[in-house]
């Protein structure tokens, strides 16, 4: 007989508006893509983030997206945390957005403060993987695609 925990993989899509952190399982890992329809380039004037200093919007979008934002900081804390307390190896994440204001979000921002600092220690890569569909110089010209991971 195998005595060995086998992994178990579980794959979740869930609206995290309703969900509190506690609700979840504990998770070796979780991915986040929350919408980028306020943080790109070509969107982020439309919701007011290239005014605030802390890229926070004024559009009720937006602040959807910065409420999601402060949901997803919560579960990374509350992962963290409850792994911590049951001594289980340290938990990992990523999050995923289009280049653009999320680089001046406050709460990515609190993502890259170091663990000892009460962050996450998370670090930003940026990947070139999207294409447009559009061309120029007979190359396909690809959408950056920021990724926050700890």
């Amino acid at each position: 007989t195998d005595t060995k925990r086998k992994p178990v993989h579980k794959h979740l899509a869930i609206d995290l508006a309703e969900l509190m952190p506690s609700q979840l399982p504990l998770f070796d890992h979780i991915h986040f893509s929350p919408s980028c329809k306020s943080t790109s380039y070509l969107n982020q004037a439309a919701h007011g983030r290239h005014q605030h200093p802390d890229a926070l919007a004024d559009s009720e979008q937006g602040q959807t997206f910065d409420q999601l934002m402060q949901r997803i900081i919560a579960i990374i804390f509350d992962q963290t945390e409850r792994r911590k307390k049951e001594g289980l190896p340290p938990f990992s994440f990523s999050i995923e957005q289009p280049r653009g204001h999320a680089t001046k979000h406050k709460d990515f921002l609190r993502l890259e403060d170091p663990v000892k600092s009460g962050g996450h220690g998370a670090i930003l890569v940026e990947l070139h993987m999207c294409s447009f569909g559009a061309f120029f110089e007979g190359r396909p010209i690809k959408k950056p695609t920021l990724m926050w991971i700890n």
